[in-house]
């Protein structure tokens, strides 16, 4: 009869559930140090580049006096909290594999190790059937014996190294070798890698980026859920795009084994990343919603890090499938986006995670910048959160819209590109009001002021290009010029059937407005004669009359664009009013010739504005001569106030003509503050309601301008500059509460007629006798009061205009 073996396997007592408490504690003590509490474990693991960075603020004071004890209790901690969950790891390994082993047996033997009984139950015949029987159960007894007594001694010698590796780790602390032990692990992410000091290279080769990428790619395609081990390598990763991020911000790059890693990475997967999405809709469903997050973003960051030159990437890096789906490029006439636009879509959600850490290389974003104007076009506005996603990401890069706007980055060499991405990115109606395509533009203030003179030459090469198009009256390849494509190609909105751009995408129009900005007190304030638009890192951004112009009217599309670009005009004209007590002829001119020149763009803009709305209505409404006069109002107030100041000059450091200043500007500031509404396009708007009831008598300032706080900018900076001369000896502090408004002087209309302007003359004539250096603006004072009082016609001093 057969004697089946006993079989057992070495045993350990050994708690894995206590050792991941154990190690939990070692964190506990980090998060204390820190004072980052239980977070300490996913700040290291999710890729903290230095001790400081995941120290919490109420305690850095404290540890930066003792920076490196503190350092050393936190790297203790650590590295004892990652032993020990590598000792946790391999306790619960081996305990599985031994159960495996112990059952795997016991369902041997209880099956005979697949032999069947024999039937016979009598004489000789039964007898052999029965040693048989016996003979092949021992055979296989024996041989399944064997085997599971092997694979438990080499579990055995397995349990015994990991031991000794863990107790070579204690000895020997953090060392490089035990640190990458332990990253390979799994239980300090290689960012907790970089807390002691290794912060580069990465330890990362080739041959593991290929294995990773085969696991996951099988995942992915097996529509198989992701395993913890899975998780952590993407983590791991992700160490690497966050060290990546540090790099970009720090101005280094990725050692060559990390270009290597991702290349290799990325090359193995291939359009695999085109695959993610249906991949969590399917398999990936039940995922955690961080982990979804951590698939996307090491996805797409890593794909970004890749293709950065500033990080030694480049587009040349990228997977030649990806490549080929971008570089192809779909005719604008086509009605058919093309094979190309689902995958490429497909890599928005991952693209757009990762460029919240990295910003893609120049090349890619150029290129993904151009693809994307491509197809919106046979798109026909399908698939726009797609675009925009893909957008948000390529139009990080400045110096990419840089060079496509100043025409330096071309699609294979279109002549008409830059004009293509211009129409199709700042002409769909977004769901963002264009804050997204808005971002081809909207660095330009920055770079424009940047000390660094290759930022400033980008911005003034992509000024010009940007003004040169949008500006342009000639069709070209189109069957509308830019200049009417942008002021009149967008739809009806109220009884205007050909709306501007800021009307559908007003952010667009006011980051237009933004980028004027940085060039309104050179560009727009020079001579224009002979100019031709361009721009030259000597003499800087030049524009043409005609450009500037039609730049300002295209500007005045949108309400708070107009706001924003009047009240900076107003503003600048303020400004040049400070120092006017210390002016000579000369200054006098040149302020007077900026404002002027300025407020005239202002004025010429919103009248081309009003002028296209007024164009396609029939029959043309009856306000506007009205609306006009509300625009020449406008326009006129800045040059007013101006010209007040340039033709006081002459005589203008006597007291009397300082106090006459004062008191135009001061009193003739915010006299009609009309209210503004969107119902029609806010330029049609003629008499508003909420206007407060202020009327000048002509019609006041348009609604538009808004000049409520323009204007107490610019009569706050007037009138300092005059009543802070120290000739006066008067500060706006000092000024009684009939003559004030808070920090800003009381305007004349603000002040109730009767006894209340009664008594401001009164505080009026109270200040300038006590201040002896005024004497003379006394009589030139009371001379306006008394006219002010007693004509019949209700004319105020400052400026003239019948009251309502």
């Amino acid at each position: 009869m057969a004697t089946i073996p006993s079989f057992s396997i070495k045993d350990t007592d050994a708690d894995a559930g206590a050792i991941s408490g154990a190690a939990d504690n070692f964190y506990d003590i980090a998060g204390r140090v820190t004072g980052q509490g239980s977070t300490v474990r996913d700040l290291i693991n999710g890729g903290a580049r230095e001790f400081s960075t995941i120290i919490a603020e109420p305690i850095k004071g404290q540890a930066q006096k003792n920076m490196m004890a503190w350092l050393a209790a936190t790297q203790g901690s650590v590295y004892g909290a990652a032993v020990t969950a590598a000792w946790g790891k391999n306790v619960a390994e081996f305990k599985r594999r031994r159960d495996a082993l112990l059952a795997a047996w016991s369902a041997a033997t209880s099956s005979d190790f697949g032999l069947t009984m024999p039937r016979s139950v009598g004489g000789d015949g039964a007898a052999r059937d029965w040693e048989l029987y016996d003979q092949k159960l021992q055979t296989a007894a024996d041989k399944k014996f064997g085997e599971v007594t092997a694979e438990a001694t080499a579990l055995w010698r397995w349990f015994e190294s990991e031991a000794g590796a863990r107790g070579r780790e204690l000895k020997a602390g953090p060392t490089k070798e035990t640190l990458k032990e332990l990253a390979e692990a799994g239980t300090l992410g290689w960012a907790g890698f970089n807390l002691f000091g290794g912060m580069s290279p990465t330890p990362l080769t080739e041959a593991e980026a290929q294995k990773l990428a085969e696991q996951l790619a099988a995942r992915i395609m097996g529509g198989v859920p992701l395993t913890p081990e899975d998780l952590q390598n993407l983590r791991n990763i992700q160490a690497l795009v966050t060290h990546a991020q540090w790099l970009q911000g720090n101005g280094g790059q990725l050692s060559a084994g990390e270009l290597k890693f991702l290349e290799k990475y990325y090359g193995t997967l291939g359009l695999i990343p085109t695959k993610v999405e249906d991949y969590l809709k399917n398999a990936g469903q039940f995922m955690k919603p961080e982990d979804r997050d951590l698939l996307r973003a090491t996805l797409g960051g890593g794909l970004l890090a890749l293709s950065s030159e500033d990080l030694g990437g480049g587009y040349d890096k990228l997977p030649a499938p990806l490549r080929d789906l971008i570089n192809h490029s779909t005719p604008i006439v086509g009605n058919d986006p093309g094979a190309s636009w689902a995958p490429v879509a497909a890599l928005a959600p991952l693209l757009l995670a990762g460029g919240k850490q990295i910003i893609g290389g120049k090349e890619f974003s150029g290129r993904m910048t151009f693809f994307v104007a491509d197809q919106l076009h046979p798109l026909k506005g399908k698939d726009l959160e797609a675009a925009r996603q893909l957008l948000e990401v390529s139009l990080n890069n400045k110096w990419a819209n840089g060079e496509i706007l100043s025409g330096k980055f071309t699609d294979f060499g279109d002549k008409d590109g830059r004009e293509r991405v211009i129409r199709e990115i700042f002409g769909k109606e977004w769901g963002d009001d264009g804050a997204t395509a808005a971002k081809l533009v909207d660095w330009i203030p920055d770079a424009a002021g940047s000390k660094d003179q290759a930022l400033k030459d980008l911005a003034g090469g992509a000024s010009a290009g940007l003004w040169d198009t949008l500006t342009n009256t000639k069709p070209g390849a189109y069957k509308t010029s830019a200049f009417e494509w942008v002021t009149d190609g967008f739809g009806k909105a109220g009884k205007d059937p050909a709306a501007p751009l800021g009307v559908v995408n007003p952010i667009i129009a006011q980051k237009l407005g933004a980028a004027v900005v940085p060039y309104l007190t050179d560009t727009f304030t020079e001579d224009p004669e002979g100019l031709k638009n361009g721009y030259d890192p000597k003499s800087g951004l030049h524009l043409d009359e005609d450009t500037r112009r039609r730049a300002f009217q295209i500007i005045m599309g949108d309400e708070k664009a107009a706001d924003a670009l009047g009240g900076t005009v107003f503003a600048l004209a303020g400004d040049d009013l400070r120092n006017l007590t210390h002016w000579d002829g000369a200054d006098g001119e040149h302020a007077g010739a900026k404002a002027g020149r300025l407020t005239g763009y202002l004025d010429s803009g919103l009248q081309g504005l009003i002028n296209d709305r007024e164009a396609g209505v029939e029959p043309p409404p009856a306000a506007s001569t009205k609306t006009d006069d509300r625009i020449v109002r406008w326009g006129n107030l800045a040059a007013s106030i101006t010209k007040e100041v340039v033709t006081s000059l002459p005589g203008f450091k006597t007291v009397s003509n300082v106090g006459q200043i004062f008191w135009k500007i001061g009193f003739e500031g915010a006299k009609n503050l009309p209210g503004t509404t969107n119902m029609e396009g806010w330029w049609s708007t003629v008499d508003m309601p909420g206007n407060g009831g202020h009327d000048s008598g002509e019609q006041g300032l348009p609604g538009p301008v808004r000049l409520g706080t323009t204007q107490l900018l610019f009569r706050d900076a007037a009138v300092r500059a005059i009543i802070d001369d120290p000739r006066m000896g008067v500060s706006v502090d000092d000024l009684p509460p009939s003559l004030r408004d808070g920090d800003h002087v009381k305007s004349i209309n603000d002040i109730p007629a009767g006894a209340a302007r009664d008594q401001a003359r009164e505080d009026m004539l109270r200040i300038i006798k006590q201040h002896p250096n005024a004497a003379d603006a006394y009589a030139e004072f009371e001379k306006s009061y008394l006219a002010w009082k007693g004509d019949a016609s209700g004319k105020d001093y400052a400026g003239g205009n019948p009251k309502g």
